[in-house]
């Protein structure tokens, strides 16, 4: 087993609201304009604006 290096290192976020959550995984190059994209909200909000958007 390889001990956890910079290179394989993740930062976890919590996105939540009333009625889910879920967990996201980033690497730890991430950039504000990543955080921009990855448009941070529950996965169920996300694909139901997916769907009707």
């Amino acid at each position: 087993m390889q001990p956890l290096g910079h290179d394989n290192a993740l930062i976890t976020l919590w996105v939540s609201s009333p009625d889910t959550h879920s967990e996201r995984r980033f690497a730890l190059d991430l950039t504000i304009a990543d955080l921009k994209v990855s448009q941070l909200e529950p996965e169920a909000q996300h694909a139901s604006r997916r769907v009707s958007g």
